[in-house]
C-alpha cells in the first residue's frame, strides 16, 4: 500500500474557502498543480508556481514549470522544475507547508498545509478531494470574486446599513 497525504488548502482572500485533498505520497509537483487547477477550474498557465513555505509562510525555495534558466542570479539558483520533483521529496512531516502561486502577475497564492497521512484505501482513486468548502477567488481578478471579504469585513458589513443616512439628530 502506499501513503496519501492530506493537505489542507486556504486562501488569504476569503475566510470560507477550503478545500481537502487527499494526495499520494509520490506525486509531482505537476500532478498536484494539474489536480487543484482541474479542481478549481483554473487555466494552467506555466507561470504558476509552488514554493516551499517555512511555519511563518515564508516563501523558500520556488517550483516552476520551466528550469530558471542559467542567469547567475541567486533566485534562479533556488528555483527548480515541478515535473522533477515529487511531494515525498519536500514534505517530509506533519504540518509542513507549501504555498500554491495560481496568479503571478497578481502575487495571489493558496496555502497548504499537511495535516494527515494515511493508507491508500483498496479501489479508491488519487488523488482526490476530500472537502470542499467556499467558492475558489476568480484566478485572474480578485475583484470579480463573490466573496472577497474577510470574516471581520463581513461582520462589520451590518453596521453599514445606516451609511448614508444622515437623518440622526436631525430635528423633526
Amino acid at each position: 500500500m502506499s501513503v496519501i497525504l492530506k493537505l489542507r488548502m486556504l486562501s488569504d482572500e476569503d475566510d470560507c474557502f477550503l478545500r481537502d485533498y487527499e494526495v499520494p505520497y509520490e506525486s509531482t509537483l505537476e500532478e498536484l498543480h494539474d489536480f487543484i487547477c482541474n479542481d478549481l477550474q483554473y487555466e494552467k498557465i506555466p507561470e504558476s508556481s509552488f514554493f516551499e513555505a517555512d511555519r511563518k509562510w515564508n516563501r523558500r525555495r520556488e517550483y516552476t514549470h520551466a528550469d530558471a534558466g542559467a542567469t547567475g542570479s541567486d533566485s534562479s539558483a533556488s528555483r527548480c522544475r515541478m515535473s522533477e520533483n515529487r511531494l515525498s521529496d519536500i514534505l517530509h512531516r506533519m504540518h509542513d507547508r507549501l504555498i500554491f502561486r495560481f496568479d503571478p502577475p497578481g502575487d495571489r497564492a493558496y496555502y497548504l498545509e499537511v495535516i494527515d497521512t494515511a493508507e491508500a484505501g483498496a479501489g479508491k482513486s488519487y488523488p482526490n478531494l476530500l472537502l470542499a468548502n467556499g467558492e475558489a477567488p476568480d484566478q485572474f481578478d480578485p475583484e470579480a470574486s463573490p466573496r472577497n471579504r474577510s470574516i471581520f469585513e463581513e461582520a462589520m458589513g451590518d453596521y453599514n446599513d445606516f451609511e448614508g443616512d444622515d437623518a440622526y439628530g436631525d430635528d423633526e
